[in-house]
């Protein structure tokens, strides 16, 4: 993740109350654990799209998938930098 996306999504929260979503180059657990104290959401369609190029049968993939997504859910749950949301 670049450097300066903690300053840059800092700027857009100055002008919005809308939700923020990273994706670009989110793939990993441990990207995911950082946005929690950054970011509402993290994108992470290509990781899963990737996930499935590379199972060999249809089986595979949803298992793989299924893997993936909980290692994500995880990471985003009990993440580094989990910033507290107002119910």
């Amino acid at each position: 993740m670049p450097d300066d996306l903690p300053a840059l999504l800092r700027r857009a929260r100055a002008v919005t109350r809308l939700p923020i979503a990273v994706g670009f180059g989110i793939s990993l657990p441990g990207h995911v654990s950082v946005l929690g104290g950054l970011a509402d959401a993290a994108v992470v369609g290509s990781a899963l799209v990737s996930e499935i190029e590379k199972a060999p049968s249809i089986d595979a993939a949803a298992l793989a998938l299924g893997n993936r997504i909980r290692a994500l859910k995880e990471a985003a749950r009990h993440g580094l930098s989990r910033r507290e949301v107002a119910p």
